[in-house]
C-alpha cells in the first residue's frame, strides 16, 4: 500500500513538472509575441498608425500657460 501511494505521488509530481515545465515555455512565447508588438518597427506598420494623418498645423504651449481654463 506505502509504495502504491509513493508511486502515484511521483507521477502526480511528474505530471506537475511537465506541465510547469509547458507553461514556462508559454510564457516565453508570450514574452516574444509582447516584445514583437511593442516594436517600433511593428507599430510603424500597423493599419491604425498608417492611417494617421500628419497635423495641418502645430502648436505649442509653454509650461507657464495654462490649456484650459474655467
Amino acid at each position: 500500500m506505502f509504495s502504491a501511494r509513493q508511486v502515484t505521488k511521483g507521477y502526480v509530481l511528474n505530471a506537475l513538472e511537465a506541465k510547469h515545465q509547458e507553461l514556462l515555455r508559454v510564457n516565453e512565447r508570450k514574452d516574444m509575441e509582447i516584445s514583437t508588438v511593442r516594436s517600433l518597427n511593428y507599430i510603424e506598420k500597423s493599419s491604425k498608425v498608417r492611417s494617421m494623418r500628419n497635423p495641418s498645423r502645430v502648436s505649442y504651449f509653454h509650461a507657464e500657460s495654462t490649456i484650459a481654463k474655467n
